[in-house]
């Protein structure tokens, strides 16, 4: 084996929502990954953790919002949707729904809880942001530089102060989308 390797700690995964802090468990050593499960190794840290999740993980947490079906990889929802309920998906609009499932109300109180790691506010916005900005993959990235945003309201800072753009959210939107529809 290669000194110079990206060490997953595979015992970690074995609980339901870890698997959106695979990052957290890995060490760069050097420009490839492998499962410490079972030796599997790749140039991608993305395929590792794709690895992790379909042979060695038990926990579906990628729910059909149509029927009883779950998944453990979000394309898989995604060709699910497709395929069974006629359902184009984008990765982002999965993540986003997911993100609306794990936000509850605590009956009885004024307070939203996050059902991933119990952090709660009397905000639901803050709520919603304290799950896409730790237990998502959404990310907003900048059309400009390679840097991408945990929050839409950090990159609209970020054009600002790296930039020296001052643009609305939904300007930022309208560009985005602009530039997704020229690729495709």
């Amino acid at each position: 084996m290669s000194p110079f390797t990206f060490w997953i700690d595979f015992t970690s995964y074995y609980k339901y929502w870890d698997i959106f802090e695979v990052e957290d468990h890995m060490v760069k050593l050097n420009k490839e990954s492998m499962c410490r499960h079972c030796g599997y190794k790749s140039k991608l840290s993305a395929n590792v953790k794709k690895h992790i999740r379909r042979i060695h993980m038990k926990a579906t947490p990628f729910p059909c919002k149509f029927c009883t079906f779950k998944f453990k990889d979000k394309s898989d929802l995604q060709n699910h949707y497709k395929i069974k309920h006629g359902v184009v998906l984008r990765a982002r609009e999965i993540d986003h729904l997911f993100m609306l499932s794990m936000i509850t109300h605590i009956p009885g109180t004024t307070s939203v809880l996050c059902k991933i790691c119990g952090y709660s506010s009397n905000s639901k916005p803050n709520v919603k942001r304290h799950v896409v900005s730790k237990h998502t993959q959404i990310r907003y990235p900048c059309q400009f530089c390679s840097a991408t945003l945990s929050q839409e309201g950090d990159r609209r800072l970020h054009y600002q102060k790296r930039h020296g753009l001052t643009l609305s959210t939904s300007q930022i939107r309208e560009m985005f989308e602009n530039q997704h529809e020229s690729l495709e």
